[in-house]
């Protein structure tokens, strides 16, 4: 039997929070809700988990999620707003970058992830 990814479950738990802006529209305010609510969400869960990450490695999970949201074909509105740019994966402790790579398999995050880890290998 398969074990759910990481991120998998993440998805679930973020899907089922998100429900509630599904007939909102979307504005600046909106934005925000959306965004405090997938921080809440991502700081939540690795809270129950019997490993701990930076708060900077966690942000930078939550603004990749936000960025990586449609809400209603308008993507745009989310990827310029100023959540989508408040975590920089340069900053993150390598450990937590190893840690991430792990927990985010098959994401749409693992590749700037690995490509950091590279970078810094050089």
């Amino acid at each position: 039997m398969n074990n759910p990814l990481f991120i998998q479950l993440l998805e679930r738990l973020l899907n089922q929070k998100l429900q509630k802006f599904k007939h909102k529209e979307l504005n600046s305010d909106t934005a925000d809700e959306l965004y405090f609510s997938i921080k809440e969400a991502v700081f939540d869960l690795f809270k129950k988990c019997d490993f701990d990450l930076t708060e900077k490695s966690k942000l930078f999970v939550t603004s990749k999620l936000f960025r990586g949201l449609t809400f209603n074909g308008k993507e745009d509105l989310l990827a310029e707003h100023f959540h989508s740019r408040n975590a920089d994966i340069k900053q993150l402790p390598e450990d937590d970058l190893r840690l991430l790579k792990q927990l985010m398999v098959a994401s749409a995050m693992e590749e700037d992830i690995d490509n950091e880890l590279k970078r810094r290998s050089y």
